[in-house]
C-alpha cells in the first residue's frame, strides 16, 4: 500500500511538472521572436507551429469548408513559401500537402512549407484527410532573371547630390547613347561602381533630373528592371517588373499612382515595406516574404496617403508566407497581429519619419478591390478595421463585423461604389474615427447620392448608432 501511495505520488508530481514546463514554453512561444526598433525591444505577435498545418477559423453562417488561404501564383528559384488553411466550423481538420511536381517545387505533407527548386509548373494540393475535401492551386516557379548592366562606357560618375543623406555616388548618361537606350527592354542598374554605392541616376542633358520615368531617357522599350534599393524609390513608367536585389532590407517604392509596374518581386532578406498609396491600379500579386516585421505608412509624404491607408490598388492581391510572424492573408485579403512590448500590447510604432498603422490591435488591413463577393463577414477576433481597408471595393453590398471589433478607422468603407451597402456594426465598437465613408474632406456635406448608399445596423444605444445620427446616414436597430 505504501508503495502504491508513493507511486501514486510521483506520478501527480510529474504531471504537475510537466504541466508546468508545457505552460512556460507556451508564453514563452507567444513572445518568441523579438527586434529592436529606436531602442525599443518589439516583439512579434505570432509563433507559427513548427509540426502542423496553420489553421485560421473563419467562423460565420456559411456551409463548412476547408481552404487554402494564401495561394500563390509564382515564386522564383530559392524562394521558399508556407501554405496555410482557413476552416469554418470544422474542428476536426488533418491536413496534407502534395506537390505534382516535387522537382520544380517540394512541399513537406505535413507543415505545408515549401522550397522553389527549378523553373517550372506544379500543382499544389491541399486534402483534409478527415473531412475528404481537396483543392488544387498552380504554381509558376521562374528563374531568377540574369540582366544585363548599364554598359559603363554610357555613363560617367560624378557625386551624389547634396540633398542626399545616403552616401554614394550617381550615374550620368550619356545623352549620344539615347538611340541604344530604346532597345533595352531588360536593364540592371549597377549596385556599385569601382567600390561605391550608387544612390541616384541623371542624364547630362539635364543633371537635375532622375529615373523617376525611364521613357525620360530613351528607355521606350523597357520591360524589366533591376536596381539598387537605393534608388528604386524614383523608378515609374510601364514597367511589367521591378526587380530589387537579395540583400535588400527595406523597399520604399510601392507608392504613388505613377508608378505602372504590375509585379515587384521582394526578396526575402526584405525587413520594412515603407507605402504611400500602396499598389497602385496596374500591380497584381503583393507577396509579403516571411522576413517582413513592418509593414509602414510614410508620414512625410502628402496627407492625403495616410488616409488612403494600406491598400489602394484596383488589381492588388495580398499574398503573405504562413511564417511571417505579424502579418497573413486569408483569400487575398491582408490582415496583422498585434505586436507586443514587455508582454504588453504597441498602440503604435514610430521608425524613422515612418509610421506604422497596425501596432496596437488584431486588425483587417486591406480588402482587395477586385473582389466580386457580395457579402463579407469579418473574421472573429479582428478587434480593428483599418484606415482605408475596404476603400474602392465595387461588389458588397453587406459588410458584417464580429463582437471582437472595437475601433473602425478613416475612410474604412470610403468608395463601396454606389451599391446599396449594409455594414452590421456590433455594440462593440466604442472607437469610430471621424469619417468612415467619406474622407478627410467630408464626402457627404456634398454627395448626398453617396450617403444614400449606407445603412448602419447595430444595436440600440451603440456608438454607431451615435454615429449615425451626428452624420445623417441611414441605420436601424437588430
Amino acid at each position: 500500500m505504501y508503495c502504491m501511495k508513493k507511486s501514486y505520488k510521483k506520478r501527480v508530481l510529474c504531471f504537475i511538472l510537466a504541466f508546468i514546463f508545457i505552460f512556460l514554453q507556451t508564453a514563452t512561444n507567444i513572445y518568441a521572436g523579438s527586434y529592436e526598433i529606436d531602442d525599443k525591444v518589439i516583439v512579434d505577435g505570432f509563433t507559427p507551429p513548427k509540426d502542423t498545418t496553420i489553421i485560421h477559423h473563419f467562423n460565420t453562417a456559411e456551409k463548412p469548408y476547408t481552404k487554402i488561404a494564401n495561394a500563390v501564383n509564382e515564386l522564383w528559384v530559392g524562394d521558399h513559401h508556407r501554405y496555410t488553411v482557413v476552416e469554418n466550423r470544422r474542428d476536426n481538420v488533418k491536413i496534407r500537402w502534395y506537390s505534382s511536381n516535387p522537382e520544380v517545387a517540394g512541399i513537406n505533407k505535413v507543415t505545408g512549407e515549401l522550397t522553389a527548386l527549378s523553373a517550372g509548373t506544379t500543382t499544389i494540393t491541399m486534402w483534409d484527410s478527415v473531412n475528404k475535401l481537396k483543392q488544387k492551386t498552380n504554381l509558376t516557379v521562374k528563374a531568377v532573371p540574369v540582366l544585363p548592366e548599364i554598359p559603363r562606357e554610357w555613363y560617367t560618375i560624378a557625386e551624389k547630390p547634396k540633398w542626399i543623406s545616403e552616401e554614394g555616388i550617381q550615374i550620368v548618361l550619356k545623352s549620344e547613347y539615347r538611340y541604344l537606350y530604346e532597345q533595352c527592354s531588360i536593364l540592371r542598374i549597377p549596385d556599385s561602381v569601382n567600390g561605391e554605392k550608387v544612390v541616384w541616376i541623371c542624364s547630362d542633358d539635364d543633371p537635375t533630373s532622375y529615373i523617376y520615368y525611364p521613357e525620360h531617357f530613351g528607355f521606350t522599350q523597357l520591360k524589366m528592371l533591376q536596381c539598387p534599393a537605393s534608388i528604386a524609390f524614383y523608378i515609374a513608367g510601364d514597367l511589367d517588373e521591378l526587380i530589387y536585389p537579395e540583400g535588400t532590407q527595406r523597399i520604399d517604392s510601392f507608392d504613388s499612382g505613377y508608378r505602372k509596374y504590375k509585379r515587384i518581386h521582394v526578396p526575402e532578406s526584405v525587413k520594412l515595406l515603407v507605402s504611400n498609396w500602396i499598389c497602385h491600379k496596374e500591380i497584381e500579386e503583393v507577396r509579403i516574404p516571411a522576413s517582413v516585421k513592418f509593414f509602414c505608412c510614410n508620414l512625410n509624404a502628402d496627407t492625403a496617403v495616410y488616409f488612403y491607408g494600406i491598400g489602394y490598388g484596383e488589381n492588388a492581391r495580398y499574398v503573405v508566407d504562413g511564417n511571417n510572424t505579424n502579418y497573413y492573408s486569408i483569400s487575398n485579403v491582408l490582415f496583422s497581429y498585434p505586436y507586443y512590448e514587455e508582454g504588453s500590447r504597441l498602440n503604435w510604432i514610430v521608425i524613422d519619419d515612418y509610421y506604422e498603422m497596425s501596432a496596437g490591435k488584431h486588425t483587417l488591413l486591406a480588402y482587395p478591390k477586385w473582389k466580386t463577393d457580395d457579402v463579407y463577414y469579418v473574421p472573429d477576433g479582428i478587434e480593428r478595421i483599418e484606415t482605408g481597408a475596404f476603400k474602392g471595393t465595387r461588389h458588397l453590398k453587406k459588410i458584417v463585423l464580429p463582437d471582437s471589433v472595437t475601433e473602425i478607422g478613416e475612410l474604412a468603407f470610403d468608395v463601396l461604389g454606389y451599391n446599396k451597402v449594409e455594414i452590421t456594426i456590433p455594440a462593440s465598437v466604442t472607437k469610430i474615427e471621424d469619417d468612415i465613408f467619406g474622407g478627410p474632406f467630408g464626402i457627404f456635406e456634398y454627395d448626398d447620392e453617396r450617403k444614400n448608399t449606407f445603412t448602419i445596423i447595430t444595436p440600440k444605444g451603440s456608438v454607431a448608432e451615435a454615429y449615425a445620427i451626428e452624420k445623417g446616414i441611414a441605420y436601424r436597430n437588430e
